[in-house]
């Protein structure tokens, strides 16, 4: 399966929905404050090598992944 992409904006933040088969993924997401990366939640945090006071995680779901980025994005990457 390809990885696809969908996002929604709602107010002042985006739903991001990942539709993929794989496991281990990254999700960079761009916003006019900069770039935060979402890992799945199996990925050890203490093994991590990009830091962020808040950890929030890539919500798994039947199709792949969702996550809710609280601000209107300008680009999102997903890395396989």
């Amino acid at each position: 399966m390809e990885v696809s992409v969908t996002t929604q904006e709602n107010k002042n933040e985006t739903e991001i929905i990942i539709e993929t088969d794989k496991q281990e993924i990254a999700v960079i997401v761009r916003d006019k404050g900069g770039e935060r990366i979402y890992l799945p939640h199996e990925i050890d945090k203490n093994n991590r090598t990009y830091y962020t006071d808040d950890n929030q995680d890539l919500e798994e779901t039947k199709t792949g992944y969702r996550v809710l980025h609280p601000q209107i994005v300008e680009n999102v990457n997903v890395i396989s």
